[in-house]
């Protein structure tokens, strides 16, 4: 059994975009690494394709819900999956293995019959870090929009 469950929803930040890729960036614990499985979505020219791969590429806190990836990892591992310089990719999520019943796990995992049992990260933003909060909300309360802002700030 693994230490950090893979069914708990997590925020995603990456290893190249945080100060200390060791400590959590949001208590700054120190992280553990543990294999995971993850999927991936890839983009070669206009097509996007889902690939899952198995890695000890997370560092998770043991306090908080966050996993710091490494980016290192996750690029070599899609790189023999793409062409090189033609891709990019993103990690979506964790694959909960544990979520699979035990009558499925003969069928391959995303066949009909057995979805992949994805976690998804609680932030999506490749930049690793969380969405604004309520920006949007102010500014639809105040009743104005941006540009009506800005003549405003012009007449002052």
């Amino acid at each position: 059994m693994k230490k950090f469950d893979a069914s708990i929803p997590r925020w995603r930040y990456w290893s190249h975009k945080v100060s200390n890729p060791q400590t959590c960036p949001k208590c700054q614990s120190p992280l553990e690494k543990e294999f995971h499985t993850y999927l991936l979505l890839t983009r070669e020219g206009n097509e996007i394709m889902q690939f899952m791969t198995g890695n000890d590429g997370g560092s998770f806190c043991p306090n908080c819900p966050v996993v710091v990836l490494d980016y290192d990892i996750f690029s070599s591992r899609i790189a023999a999956a793409v062409i090189p310089g033609e891709g990019s990719f993103s990690v979506i999520g964790i694959v909960d293995l544990e979520a699979i019943p035990e009558d499925k796990k003969d069928i391959p995992i995303g066949e009909d019959g057995n979805p992949i049992p994805l976690v998804k990260f609680l932030n999506t933003k490749e930049s690793g870090r969380s969405p604004k909060k309520n920006h949007t909300k102010s500014r639809k309360r105040r009743g104005r929009s941006k540009q009506q802002r800005k003549q405003k700030k012009k007449k002052r």
